[in-house]
């Protein structure tokens, strides 16, 4: 009997433990961006400018860009950034939507995924009902996040002000 008691115990002890942290766990969201720029270039100024920056940004930009139409000002791209930590071997999946207008630009980030490389392949972290969250122990995947967005918001800026690199 006092087997039992202690054995519900010690489950109890653990099963309550286990919710508390879950509770309290700092949790970081991964969100959608959206950001409008304004600038005095026309649309055709600003397509090519971005194209330029976005080359200038990624090793193999036509791998990535997805989709681009100069005429209606879109360029979609799909990216994928790698990344190793000392357990693991991940990637994080994005989409960007960049549309062009005379005078402005509005870029939105959304559809992230993470993976991780598992015994040859890759598998879909999943988190948090179908939303990707972050917690302190994935604080690599949000470093990477916040790498993407910092980046895609400086070629977008970098392009609507024409700021010229200096070589």
């Amino acid at each position: 009997m006092k087997t039992r008691l202690y054995f519900y115990c010690f489950i109890g002890i653990v099963f309550l433990g286990g919710c508390a942290s879950l509770e309290t766990r700092n949790q970081y969201p991964i969100d959608n961006i959206e950001n409008i720029i304004e600038s005095k270039q026309n649309r055709n100024q600003l397509y090519s400018s971005i194209k330029i920056r976005i080359s200038e940004n990624y090793s193999n930009a036509k791998a990535i860009i997805d989709y681009e139409d100069k005429d209606s000002g879109v360029i979609v791209i799909k990216g994928k950034e790698l990344f190793s930590t000392w357990y693991m071997t991940a990637r994080l999946d994005y989409w960007v939507k960049i549309e062009i207008k005379d005078n402005k630009v509005r870029y939105s980030i959304n559809n992230f995924h993470g993976y991780w490389y598992n015994n040859g392949e890759w598998v879909e972290r999943n988190w948090m009902s179908g939303e990707l969250y972050i917690d302190e122990k994935r604080t690599d995947y949000y470093r990477v996040y916040s790498n993407i967005c910092t980046t895609i918001n400086n070629i977008v800026k970098d392009a609507a002000s024409n700021e010229k690199s200096s070589w």
